[in-house]
């Protein structure tokens, strides 16, 4: 059904109230952190980051529909890692990470069919609380968009940090919420 269109912050309209909807993106080598396999199927309290990715956002809203994105090379792994730890949580798997995060963002949303908030979300950042996804979901909702950010408490060896120019209590790291 349609929703009624109500103004946004700018003055513009758009439909009324979606239903949340989520997209992981988790398509990761681990080279960086040297690890024999991707990161999001390291194990973890007991089983792959990945899943205790997708439980969280589960946790948060049981109808959520969750799209993860996955090179075609892991899609078997994920699904035999799936068996082994009876994974029940349905999701929509899609082949297709790409070399870059935005080409595998790109592909999750041709997935997206209907009108819907959209977050996208690192899948091996198990431990986003659900006040903190509420939150960005509602402040998503009322305004368009919403971005999670944290005050760095420092910079990776070797990496220069985006907003070296600005002194430390204004500098902000995060994700992209749509």
């Amino acid at each position: 059904p349609r929703h009624k269109a109500r103004p946004k912050a700018n003055g513009t309209t758009r439909p009324g109230p979606r239903r949340p909807r989520r997209r992981v993106v988790a398509g990761g080598s681990g080279k960086r952190m040297g690890a024999d396999m991707p990161k999001q199927y390291l194990e973890i309290a007991g089983k792959p980051v990945l899943m205790h990715t997708l439980e969280r956002f589960k946790a948060f809203d049981e109808s959520i529909e969750i799209i993860t994105v996955l090179p075609e090379n892991q899609l078997r792994f994920w699904a035999d890692l799936q068996v082994k730890y009876s994974f029940k949580i349905p999701h929509t798997l899609v082949k297709g990470g790409g070399k870059a995060r935005f080409f595998s963002v790109k592909n999750g949303l041709k997935f997206v069919d209907v009108p819907g908030l959209v977050a996208i979300h690192d899948g091996v950042r198990p431990f986003v609380s659900i006040d903190t996804i509420k939150r960005c979901f509602d402040a998503a909702e009322k305004l368009g968009n919403a971005i999670p950010v944290i005050t760095p408490s420092g910079t990776p060896p070797g990496r220069p940090c985006r907003s070296r120019n600005r002194p430390a209590s204004r500098r902000w790291s995060g994700t992209a919420m749509r």
